[in-house]
């Protein structure tokens, strides 16, 4: 019998300090806080939710192993909105993959951390 899985609902991300946290993902990228407690942040992300806890809690903060991948309409636009704010950027937008229907556009980047996130655009062609 197969395990009957019905989604992914929560992301949970390992940080050294909450406040700074608050901002880069409240501010910075503009994430919907919805949950705030002493040791934790609950983002809504597009019906995920993104639980940012202090180092207290499992993992290690910046330890990699995982790339939160952030949808956007204009990856340019985010690019330079996050670069204005003084985040580290790995890679500028760059075409990761094109087809005869469409391109696929990332941007890395991250967080205080460093922890890594990217920035992907979907273009139809």
């Amino acid at each position: 019998m197969a395990l009957d899985v019905l989604g992914m609902v929560q992301i949970g991300l390992t940080v050294k300090d909450l406040a700074k946290a608050k901002e880069f993902y409240g501010e910075t990228l503009g994430l919907n806080l919805a949950v705030e407690t002493d040791l934790m942040l609950f983002f809504s992300v597009g019906g995920l939710r993104l639980m940012v806890g202090t180092e207290n809690q499992a993992g290690t903060a910046g330890s990699g192993g995982a790339v939160f991948y952030l949808e956007t309409p204009n990856i340019h636009e985010a690019h330079d909105h996050i670069e204005e704010k003084g985040v580290h950027i790995h890679r500028p937008p760059f075409i990761a993959h094109s087809d005869a229907s469409f391109e696929m556009w990332l941007c890395f980047f991250q967080d205080d951390d460093g922890n890594v996130l990217a920035f992907v655009e979907s273009r139809d062609l």
